[in-house]
């Protein structure tokens, strides 16, 4: 079994499937997407999920159904986002086969250790993925949210795990300013890039020898930041 949890997300906005794929996809999901009814169960039967995002709003005019058959077609974690607050109780919606649900608007981060929870729950773990960097091995675990550099285990906050998660994600790619700030803060706002330049140079401080010379967190000029990397991973069989 590959060691990268399958997620679903099912939800007829774009952008709240596009914020879910980067964010979960820099935790090392495999993200699969839908807009709609029958493309979600399309979805199930073609490549079964390990856990599910489901907008309650693609399943009108009668959620609660929808829910029952996703449930009983898959039967694996569920999270359901209400999109309206209280219009499903959301007792009706854990009796129709939901594991969890949650309000709209989400935080990022809190949807994610539900996710994490409810993997945990079922067994399913996500192995440390490595990438070799010029300050040498790097391994970080997206699901125990852990970061070790040569073995040795990195301390860091919740922003800065996520901010080198995403780098890592990128595989020696950079990443723009923007994709940075919606995998970290799910989104941008008026002091991102200062908050941005913040957390690198938090970040710095943790790995780099030298943060003012850093060797592996680097700044693309009019690009990004990009994670300096000597060696991907070796691939999964």
């Amino acid at each position: 079994m590959s060691s990268r949890p399958r997620l679903l997300v099912a939800n007829s906005d774009a952008g709240i499937r596009r914020l879910i794929r980067r964010h979960f996809g820099a935790l090392g999901f495999q993200v699969i997407a839908a807009d709609a009814e029958r493309a979600v169960l399309d979805q199930i039967r073609k490549t079964p999920p390990d856990v599910i995002i489901l907008s309650a709003g693609i399943g009108e005019p009668d959620p609660l159904a929808f829910v029952r058959k996703v449930h009983v077609l898959s039967q694996v974690p569920m999270i359901v986002l209400l999109q309206s607050r209280g219009a499903i109780p959301p007792g009706d919606i854990l009796d129709a086969g939901a594991d969890d649900c949650l309000d709209e608007p989400f935080l990022l981060e809190e949807l994610a250790a539900r996710a994490r929870r409810l993997l945990h729950r079922t067994g399913v773990w996500l192995g440390p993925r490595t990438v070799m960097t010029n300050l040498g091995r790097l391994e970080i675990n997206g699901l125990e949210r852990l970061a070790r550099l040569e073995g040795k285990a990195i301390t860091l906050t919740r922003k800065e795990f996520d901010l080198l998660s995403a780098l890592a994600s990128g595989d020696g790619a950079t990443l723009s300013h923007e994709e940075i700030q919606a995998r970290v803060w799910g989104g941008t706002g008026n002091d991102g890039r200062q908050n941005l330049r913040r957390l690198i140079n938090s970040l710095r401080h943790k790995i780099e020898p030298d943060p003012v010379q850093p060797v592996c967190v680097l700044s693309v000029r009019g690009g990004g930041y990009r994670l300096e990397v000597t060696r991907l991973p070796e691939p999964e069989l």
